[in-house]
């Protein structure tokens, strides 16, 4: 008899929002049953709220399902760190088996609710906390012998969506903006993603799992998509580039460099291709070599199917009197200064249009140890500001430490040739 078919597990839900949601309209629609699986209690923050979909009982406690002593599996989906991070290690103090989609709580606290379930003997499922319905977070489970030396990879899925858009229709980021809200992959309140935050905290966990250490989020250099104009589409489209958000990890030795930014890529890329809201992660192991993963990143469905994988794993482990194996985290890393990371990139500057300015823009970069590569007037893209015309310009140079690009980038602002903030784009191979 298949251990999935033996006695029922009860699940407690908190959270009701877009992937709670599709969790609930999974058992409605009779997801458990075949598996002798029950949703036994929903909590949420506001009962009176209007709901797509109806569930009882519903509480605005969480306390309520951590102490039904019948509830084997609490699903956390809250949101949040503090509360979901107090919930998360209550249950596991309480014997009960927890999955959870949040990367935030996962990218502070990760080892300490490791060491708790492994502690209690309970298990913890996270798969969806990463890349929605990927699957990758299996993956590092399955590579546990391999030595992982880099990481790479496109992990928000709504502003993988906008760039699709802006690349593709010549949207403005605010344009890009408002239809990624329109369609479901963005928030009101949208910084978390356009801002980078969301990547940096999936790249946390990812770096994580691949490194078996616990990672410093706030050590991650982040930088979001709200800078990206339609210059710098053009630029990329002219040039054979598209510009993603990438989240990057690699480690050399005991050093480990860790960035998420938005860069070019070559249109011949593998992470090139990548459009609207899917995701694609990029492994690099010493035995195994490159390995990809595909998939989408964001929405209800891709998410909830990860959370319902999660429990349905769980609740074998239940039956067969076993336990997720988790990773100890325990090995040592140095962090990587992220001053020295050199990259090649471009510098875009909205350049009075008068003689000498070039030369004054490209002296300074000159000066800061940058080798200038190319300068690219975009005249189209010329407007006039305060009585004077500007017109941008782009600066490309050779590798060059990152420390001197920030100089650079300084001098530029101080100059009265320029309007605007100076903004640099990286190439990545």
């Amino acid at each position: 008899m298949n251990s999935l078919e033996n006695r029922p597990v009860n699940v407690g839900l908190i959270g009701f929002g877009n992937i709670g949601t599709g969790v609930v309209r999974w058992f409605q629609d009779g997801g458990g049953e075949p598996f002798n699986l029950r949703l036994k209690r929903v909590a949420v923050r506001d009962l009176t709220k209007p709901r797509a979909l109806q569930f009882s009982p519903l509480t605005d406690d969480p306390a309520d399902i951590l102490r039904d002593s019948s509830i084997d599996i609490v699903v956390e989906l809250m949101g949040g760190v503090d509360n979901p991070r107090r919930i998360a290690l209550d249950a596991i103090d309480s014997g009960k088996n927890v999955v959870t989609a949040n990367k935030a709580l996962l990218a502070l606290h990760m080892k300490e609710i490791f060491d708790a379930a492994r502690s209690r003997q309970v298990s913890l499922g996270f798969e969806a906390s990463v890349a929605g319905g990927i699957q990758v977070i299996n993956t590092f489970g399955r590579l546990r012998g391999e030595r992982i030396n880099k990481l790479m990879g496109i992990i928000n899925g709504t502003t993988n969506y906008m760039l699709t858009r802006m690349a593709e229709e010549g949207l403005a980021f605010g344009t890009a903006l408002k239809g990624a809200q329109e369609a479901g992959f963005a928030e009101a309140n949208h910084i978390l993603d356009t801002g980078g935050s969301d990547a940096q905290g999936k790249l946390a966990v990812l770096a994580a799992l691949a490194f078996n250490a616990q990672i410093d989020v706030n050590k991650i250099p982040c930088r979001g998509i709200t800078e990206i104009t339609p210059i710098d589409m053009d630029f990329a489209k002219e040039n054979g580039y598209v510009v993603k958000l990438l989240a990057m990890a690699s480690k050399e030795g005991e050093a480990v460099t860790m960035q998420v930014t938005p860069a070019l890529l070559k249109k011949e890329h593998p992470l090139a291709s990548v459009r609207n809201e899917f995701n694609m992660i990029y492994i690099e192991g010493e035995l195994a070599g490159p390995q990809t993963f595909y998939g989408r990143g964001a929405g209800e469905k891709p998410t909830s199917s990860a959370v319902i994988s999660d429990i349905l794993d769980v609740a074998e482990h239940i039956r067969n009197g076993t336990t997720t194996r988790l990773p100890r985290l325990d090995s040592k890393i140095d962090y990587a200064d992220p001053d020295n990371l050199r990259q090649a990139g471009y510098i875009r500057v909205n350049l009075l249009d008068k003689p000498g300015s070039i030369a004054e823009v490209t002296r300074i970069i000159a000066d800061k140890n940058l080798n200038i590569e190319d300068s690219i007037q975009r005249k189209k893209f010329g407007e006039k500001i305060r009585g004077s015309m500007y017109i941008p310009d782009i600066i490309t140079f050779a590798r060059a430490a990152q420390t001197d690009i920030k100089q650079a980038l300084e001098g530029i602002a101080n100059s009265d040739r320029i309007w605007g903030e100076p903004f640099f784009l990286p190439f990545v191979d």
